[in-house]
Order: C-alpha cells, then structure tokens, then sequence
C-alpha cells in the first residue's frame, strides 16, 4: 500500500495536477475537515463571526453571537398573556438562528413548525438545534407564505418576531394568520411618516405608498428598498429586493378585520435605533 501511495505521489502527472490546483488557489477538501476535539464550539464555529445569537445556559462559555434571544423579554411577556405554551402546537415563522424555538420547546410547547426561508440561517438553526438540545422542533426550509397558502393544518399558535416588516403582502400575511391560528405574537417595526422617511439610515429607501388589498381588507403600504444591504452575509431580511411596511394603526385594523377581535399591544418601542416597533398578541374568540 505504501509503495502504491508512493508510486502514485511520484508520478509527475499527478505532481503537476496538484501543483495547478493550488496555484489556481483551489483548497483540498480535506482541508477544511476539523481536526479538534468535538465540542459545541466547533459546530458553531462553522458559521465563525456571523452569529446574532448567544448560545443559553449551560452553554455560554461558547463563544456565538452577542444577543442573548433565548431569553428575549418580548416573547416572555408575550407568552405570559397567552398563558404559556405548555401542550400546544406551535408555527414560527422565520426562526433568524432558533433561539425563540428553543424558548418555546423548554416552557414545553408540544409541536414547533419552524419554517425558514434563508439558508444560512436554516443551517444556523440546525446547528443551535443540536447543541441546545432542542425537542419537539422541526426545521423547515423553505418560504412560510407559501406555506400558509397551501396548508390546511391547524396550529393553537404562531410566532413571528421581526417578519412582517419583509413582507412583500404584509396584509396577506396577516389574512392567512387567521385561517391558520387562533392566537399570533408578532414583533415587528412598522411606518411611521414622522419618523421613519428621513432617519439617516432609512433614508432614500422609500418608495411612495401603494395600495394592496387582501380578504376584503385594503390599505396603503410603504415599499421599502434594502438597496446594498442585499449583498452583505448578515442579511436577514426579505427574499425580493423591497418589502412593504405598514403602519401601526394599519396593522392594528387588518388584524381586527381578519377576526383578531383581542389585541394586546406591548414592549412598544418608538425611539428604536432602527424604526419604531412593537410586539402584540392579537387572539381570535
């Protein structure tokens, strides 16, 4: 064997090959295989600096992102006035990396349909999945609204936090929530024309309003360009180049019309660094 191995590595025809892959810059694959210890951190460090999310206890001595979302303030208030999740059935729509799938899987949500539209972030939440421990999930990959088009499944709930802003059919959106689900939490930013047209990062991204109809419900809503924002690897938004955003009063009338007859608004957030934004329960009786 060793002679082979030899005989092969001495062949100036197999010397030269090697040599134009790597002058062409062309890595082995073999190098990129991991060579340490297995641990938690070698999963993460797949996606090495590009993590929005920390890792939760017992884990934090790993090194993700920096935003502890496994235990995010808005989805715990939320859950709270929906009398938790314990035996129910559970739609997230976008899980970002699955740190509000794992919040919901340990205060014991029965079933998580978590669909994901992203790719590297369905791998991230794969990831996090496994080395959280995670049960009761399954990750989806693919687009939530053709989802909601097609299903006939019935869910006690749905979760979407920082969704309904890269909707390119946010009333759609909201119509489909209806049939689908007796209760929806939703954390999103929304227009706000005394304060959003001509913040200095949101400037120029705003196209004049436009109005879209869905279910018997119709209203204007703001189209927004993400521009360059699109080619950067931290991009969470959107599949199109433009979302349409909505208003906080639109918002709060689609829901009322599409059978959201109990709405709670909360952690309602007007001086966001982004956009003002808010997080609501809204239940159907």
């Amino acid at each position: 064997m060793k002679t082979r191995l030899k005989n092969f590595f001495a062949n100036p025809l197999q010397r030269a090959r090697m040599a134009l892959l790597r002058g062409a810059g062309q890595k082995a694959i073999s190098d990129e295989y991991i060579t340490v210890l297995p641990s938690p951190q070698t999963a993460v460090d797949i996606f090495e600096g590009d993590w929005a999310t920390a890792l939760p206890p017992p884990l934090t001595g790993f090194k993700a992102g920096p935003m502890p979302l496994f235990q995010d303030e808005r989805l715990v208030w939320a859950l709270k006035l929906m009398g938790g999740v314990v035996g129910r059935t559970v739609l997230e729509l976008g899980p970002l990396e699955g740190a509000h799938t794992y919040l919901l899987s340990k205060l014991g949500a029965t079933d998580i349909v978590s669909i994901e539209a992203n790719p590297r972030a369905y791998l991230k939440c794969l990831i996090f999945k496994e080395v959280t421990g995670i049960t009761r999930a399954q990750f989806q990959c693919g687009d939530f609204m053709q989802f909601l088009r097609v299903t006939h499944r019935k869910f006690d709930l749905a979760v979407g936090s920082g969704v309904l802003y890269h909707m390119q059919a946010p009333l759609e959106m909201l119509g489909r929530l209806a049939n689908t689900c007796q209760i929806v939490y939703l954390w999103t930013h929304y227009y706000d024309a005394a304060r959003v047209p001509n913040a200095p990062h949101l400037k120029g991204r705003f196209a004049d309003p436009v109005v879209q109809k869905f279910g018997g419900f119709s209203a204007e809503v703001h189209p927004h360009r993400y521009l360059l924002d699109r080619y950067k690897t931290d991009f969470f938004g959107g599949p199109a180049p433009y979302s349409c955003w909505l208003t906080r009063d639109t918002i709060l009338a689609a829901l009322k019309h599409y059978g959201f007859d109990d709405v709670t608004v909360g952690c309602e957030t007007i001086d966001h660094q982004y956009a003002p934004a808010l997080a609501l329960v809204a239940r159907r009786s």
